[in-house]
This record gives structure tokens, sequence and C-alpha cells, in this order.
């Protein structure tokens, strides 16, 4: 099955932040933030790293944003996150 049959992809903001997560920051008025329970994927550095994101959030460079098809429950989210990870090797 492709993650394009189950997400939404959105490319990321590519705000700039150097090492990850490192800051909360303010709402920026003119670009809505991406909603809470979104996953993020590395597209760069740790390749396809995966997160379920808990709040609403902006990314940096090189991250793929996938919003959920259908009503996913957190458990299944964590999964996907989990199954783009282990394919990091073909890549």
């Amino acid at each position: 099955m492709k993650v394009s049959e189950l997400f939404t992809l959105h490319q990321g903001n590519s705000f700039e932040l150097i090492n990850g997560v490192i800051a909360i920051i303010k709402t920026v008025d003119t670009i809505t933030p991406f909603p809470a329970g979104y996953i993020t994927v590395a597209l760069g550095g740790s390749v396809l790293s995966s997160f379920v994101q808990y709040k609403p959030f902006y990314t940096g460079f090189h991250v793929m944003v996938l919003e959920p098809k259908k009503e996913m429950r957190l458990e299944e989210k964590l999964f996907y996150c989990h199954c783009i990870k282990m394919n990091a090797y073909r890549y």
C-alpha cells in the first residue's frame, strides 16, 4: 500500500531552525500551522524518522507532513510512523 493512499501529502513550511525540535515559536500571522495529529517525516538527516505531532506546528526544511485521509486513532498513526521508519534502508 502506498503512503499516498492513506495520507494527503503536504510539503513542510521550510522554516529554518537548527537541531530538530528545540523551540516553541509564536504563530506567524500569515501562515496557518499544521494541526495537531498530523505526522511529520524527515526527508534529510535521519531520513524517514516519523513522528505524530501532538500540538499545532510548523516545520523546518526537508520535512513532509502527512494528513490522514480518514479518522485514525493515535495507535494507528504510531504504527504507520514505525512502518515508514522501517523502510528507511531503501533510501
